[in-house]
């Protein structure tokens, strides 16, 4: 059903109709390269390519710059949210594409000059798109329906997944503020995949709830005078920094503490030997809250 289709999945369909356009362009422009030269040799036709190796930069670029952010997630905390959150159905978007068109260019440029080593080429760059369309899909597409979808009475929720330690603390601190949310729910309108959910996803997911959020870095601030909650970014054994989602919460609401959606209830004291110097905070403000959406 149309209704049931989120912003994520239609921004993913867009995606694909996108690559599919650009496939059709690239048949189209392969078919045209032919007939305008007929006696064309496969190995001469980059001569009148001009936009091949352009083309094949920015995928270079795109595929380079997915790999580097999966490397190093605190990079996206210094883009705008909404660069952010679109980033990687932007970059996948883009490399999907470039290699659409240059596919299905090769594979008909192949077809009508009937050289062996050009269809072995149209065949290798076919092959090299369908492995970025299955990586996309297996780690960066929206999963959501496999997560817990009700815990009744319960404010603060643990994670179901190894991904969606995110997802259950925004979950639970918008239970904290009187909301109602599940993870499933919350991961669903932030676009929650096997790679977890940066920084943008969640203040997007959190103003959809109708609750302003914003990026800090604490900058040697103490937890303790923090009166707001917060979702805080932690390293995770074994994945890095800014890999973990916790929840802080406030003596205001019940406080002082740290909900860990993996470990649990952690004491102030026992969080801060854990995790000293500078945090990464989305801090939430509940005197200031968002209209509802």
């Amino acid at each position: 059903m149309l209704a049931s289709v989120t912003m994520t999945d239609s921004q993913l369909l867009l995606a694909t109709f996108l690559c599919v356009s650009l496939l059709l362009c690239g048949w189209i422009r392969g078919i045209r390269l032919t007939r305008a030269y007929p006696n064309l040799l496969f190995d001469q036709a980059h001569r009148h390519l001009p936009e091949g190796i352009p083309l094949l930069l920015l995928m270079l670029i795109s595929v380079l710059t997915l790999i580097f952010g999966y490397r190093s997630p605190s990079l996206s905390w210094f883009l705008p949210v909404s660069v952010d959150r679109a980033a990687i159905l932007f970059l996948w978007s883009t490399s999907a594409g470039m290699l659409s068109y240059l596919g299905a260019c090769t594979a008909s440029l192949a077809l009508f000059t009937h050289r062996e080593q050009a269809k072995l080429l149209s065949l290798a760059l076919i092959c090299t798109l369908l492995a970025i369309n299955s990586i996309y899909l297996r780690f960066y597409r929206p999963r959501y329906r496999e997560l817990l979808n009700s815990e009744p009475g319960q404010i603060f929720l643990p994670q179901s997944s190894a991904y969606s330690c995110a997802a259950a603390a925004g979950a639970s601190l918008t239970r904290l503020l009187g909301g109602s949310c599940t993870e499933r729910e919350f991961a669903r309108l932030a676009g929650t995949s096997m790679q977890g959910t940066n920084p943008g996803q969640s203040i997007f997911a959190f103003r959809q709830l109708g609750i302003k959020a914003k990026k800090e870095l604490s900058s040697g601030l103490s937890l303790e005078s923090m009166e707001d909650p917060a979702i805080l970014l932690v390293a995770f054994p074994g994945m890095g920094p800014d890999s973990h989602a916790v929840v802080w919460v406030p003596e205001s609401l019940g406080g002082p503490f740290v909900h860990d959606p993996y470990a649990g209830r952690q004491e102030l004291t026992t969080f801060q030997t854990k995790h000293p110097g500078k945090l990464r905070i989305l801090r939430i403000r509940p005197q200031e809250l968002a209209p509802s959406t």
